[in-house]
């Protein structure tokens, strides 16, 4: 509720709940309060002797609130202290919980490029090396493994591809079209 449909609410109808104060501090009922001064209506005011008192008043109408002003405690202590059962305080965290981060996906491939996953046997102290020397060059582990493969293919082959070319051998010569031999 807005402050303009409050202050039409409180003129004509007047103040319904009363302010909840804990230790000093009025917990619900700041808006109303100042509405009311504005318009020189008395606001009852309810003092809560407890933080069970105050977390059970502010239960019904601001269930969040009452959590956060009952602190950072387990589910069974917060059901006790605002006077409902576990399932609500848990119902409640639930939907206040911070979104989990989207996973980040790989970037999309053109049309003609594929990649192909392939699982190697390797030496456990050879990858626990070159791990190191990836991340000294700011590389993952596949990453460097895929630079080394390229460097290897750069000084073998006759006329080797280029990096970011199109890899591997031509599509005719990997699948031969049928009834052409």
């Amino acid at each position: 509720m807005n402050d303009g449909e409050l202050r039409s609410s409180l003129q004509t109808v007047g103040p319904l709940l009363p302010a909840l104060i804990w230790q000093g501090e009025t917990i619900d009922g700041k808006r109303r309060a100042a509405i009311c001064n504005e318009l020189g209506l008395v606001l009852p005011v309810r003092y809560a002797e407890s933080l069970q008192v105050a977390c059970s008043v502010l239960w019904p109408l601001h269930p969040w609130r009452a959590l956060e002003l009952a602190g950072d405690r387990s589910v069974r202590e917060l059901a006790g202290l605002c006077s409902v059962g576990a399932a609500a305080v848990a119902l409640e965290l639930s939907r206040h919980r911070p979104a989990p981060r989207p996973e980040r996906r790989a970037g999309r491939h053109t049309r003609d490029e594929k990649k192909v996953l392939l699982q190697v046997w390797v030496d456990p102290q050879w990858k626990h090396y070159v791990q190191r020397a990836g991340a000294a060059s700011n590389l993952d582990l596949s990453a460097t493994v895929r630079r080394a493969g390229w460097d290897l293919v750069q000084r073998v082959l006759p006329n080797p591809p280029l990096e970011g070319t199109r890899r591997g051998a031509a599509l005719e010569l990997v699948r031969p079209e049928r009834g052409r031999r």
